[in-house]
């Protein structure tokens, strides 16, 4: 499915099962969402939300932030319903001997991520012997991110790559310096490009 593919459990499609299910007298069905980080990957469930369209249809969304690895955890365990993760996150975990997850739906969509750096830094070259944020050390963007460096004349032994969770914790680590670079996506790109943070390189450059 490509290394940028993400695990899209879209609120309007992935509830669907659930709310057909649950019969003509509808009460309200609690379900839990876990999310990496609020990104705009999952804005059609905020908008939803927002909309009420969970509401008409007896379903109350409850929407919870936690890493890539503790989020199949919880799934497994059944602390939380559905969750959007990346695909490797899931396969990974049940290669691992997880069980109690699957993938629900497959987005083949161009990765959004941009490859931002502290500020005053000119281009990748400058990354070594540096640390580099991203949301985990073996998730898929984590391919993507050292492929972009890759293309830049980076090599992945020059430079440490360190776990922040989601894209808005990893840019919190940017701003407080603690990474050189992170690898984001919207809204938060947008943010730090706005602040004066650079853009030293985008994920389209992987050629995924």
């Amino acid at each position: 499915m490509g290394v940028s593919s993400r695990v899209v459990v879209s609120a309007l499609i992935a509830l669907q099962a659930i709310v057909h299910g649950a019969g003509p007298a509808w009460s309200a069905t609690k379900v839990s969402f876990g999310q990496v980080s609020p990104t705009a990957t999952i804005w059609p469930g905020v908008v939803a939300t927002k909309k009420g369209f969970f509401a008409a249809n007896g379903v109350e969304l409850d929407t919870v932030s936690i890493g890539v690895s503790p989020g199949m955890q919880a799934v497994a365990s059944g602390s939380l319903n559905i969750m959007h993760n990346t695909c490797n996150a899931v396969i990974s975990f049940i290669e691992s001997g997880g069980g109690g997850v699957h993938l629900s739906l497959v987005s083949m969509g161009v990765h959004p991520g941009v490859v931002i750096g502290r500020k005053g830094l000119k281009s990748p070259a400058e990354l070594k012997g540096k640390v580099v944020g991203t949301s985990s050390v073996k998730s898929g963007s984590t391919i993507l991110l050292r492929r972009v460096l890759k293309a830049h004349g980076l090599d992945p032994a020059t430079y440490d790559v360190v776990a922040g969770q989601g894209s808005a914790q990893i840019f919190s680590g940017l701003q407080a310096g603690a990474f050189d670079a992170v690898w984001l996506v919207p809204p938060q790109s947008l943010v730090a490009q706005a602040a004066g943070f650079p853009v030293i390189g985008t994920f389209k450059e992987a050629g995924h």
